[in-house]
């Protein structure tokens, strides 16, 4: 199955839930649908064919998901980008992809239009903000007049979705290649691993949609499963505990560093918030410190769940207990659809307790 057809399964099934939600602005599954459909006829209009790359060096927002499901729609390939990066990694990254698509804001053509010849590939670049550079393409104008119509084009599963470049990508680019049918797969496993449901409203909050967890394990995971991503900008902890009230926030995910911003706020202003709602608050990226999950227990009465995973393998593989019963310092057991192996420097592999 194929990223569009699991989307209208989703539809189908709600089309009038709330599938995204950001700046107090509430997107429904049919709604995300008919955009991404716009969205993926003006790619068309615009030469985007199959199989080629759009890149996306672009922050959190609703049209970073639009455009995402808008690609995949046409068989094209997203190539998503951390927006703060500055023209020596952006040059070897777009090297090794070669858009021929890219869609930014000013501050990415401020850095990107004194570069356009050594960028040749590149045949249109697509602002979300108004701009006075020319040749480009204002997102308004991009989105003019495209057919008020389902877009419906048959794309293979095993096309390739998106490339997720692994950390220091700008040194030695390593693009990982990422097909429909797996992160229809991954997306999968990754909700039935945080037991997620069309119940869960689950924030996005400091995790990027460029990184695998933010694109994949929040946003693909949480959508497949009928639930709603609340999308919040900024870094401000007493916003994202206000944000998990107000918005009875249900699913909680972030990197330690994070959860250790949230604990000291917490220390200071505990009876400010009301965080009933949360059921799983998770952490991934970075060994989790027991005396963090001690904290988590103390001021919240709840588990900090913790979770690994990687790139290559586009979501998360392995995940602690959600019953309380996880060892503290553990990643917890492999998910079903993984397989997980030990193996020392040689690449021998070791028996259990080695």
């Amino acid at each position: 199955m194929n990223l569009a057809d699991r989307l209208s399964e989703v539809v189908a099934a709600c089309p009038e839930a709330v599938a995204l939600k950001f700046e107090d602005k509430s997107i429904t599954y049919a709604e995300l649908d008919r955009i991404s459909d716009c969205y993926a006829w003006a790619l068309t209009r615009l030469g985007a064919l199959a199989g080629e790359r759009v890149a996306l060096l672009i922050p959190n927002c609703l049209e970073f998901i639009y455009f995402y499901f808008g690609i995949v729609k046409i068989g094209a390939v997203a190539v998503p980008l951390d927006p703060k990066y500055k023209w020596p990694e952006l040059k070897a990254l777009l090297d090794d992809c070669q858009p021929k698509v890219l869609v930014c804001q000013t501050d990415g053509l401020n850095i990107l239009h004194h570069h356009q010849s050594e960028l040749g590939f590149i045949q249109h670049y697509i602002s979300l903000e108004d701009s006075s550079y020319p040749d480009i393409v204002l997102l308004k104008n991009f989105l003019a007049n495209v057919p008020a119509m389902p877009f419906e084009f048959d794309v293979p599963e095993t096309q390739t979705a998106h490339i997720a470049y692994t950390s220091a990508a700008q040194l030695r680019p390593q693009g990982v290649m990422i097909s429909q049918s797996n992160l229809v797969r991954t997306a999968a496993i990754s909700a039935g691993g945080f037991g997620q449901s069309n119940k869960d409203r689950v924030i996005l909050f400091a995790l990027p949609l460029h990184h695998i967890i933010g694109l994949v394990v929040v946003m693909l995971g949480t959508i497949f499963s009928g639930g709603s991503v609340i999308m919040l900008s900024g870094v401000s902890v007493d916003c994202l505990l206000k944000t998990i009230e107000k918005e009875s926030i249900t699913v909680f995910l972030g990197v330690p560093f994070i959860h250790a911003m949230l604990v000291r706020h917490l220390r200071e202003n505990s009876s400010e918030y009301n965080l009933a709602s949360l059921r799983l608050c998770g952490s991934a990226g970075a060994p989790l410190p027991p005396e963090l999950v001690l904290s988590y227990r103390v001021l919240l009465d709840k588990d900090l769940v913790d979770f690994y995973g990687l790139t290559e393998s586009t979501s998360h593989v392995t995940c602690q207990p959600l019953d309380r019963s996880g060892k503290p310092g553990s990643v917890g057991k492999v998910l079903g659809g993984f397989e997980l192996e030990v193996v020392d420097s040689a690449g021998k592999l070791l028996a259990p307790s080695q």
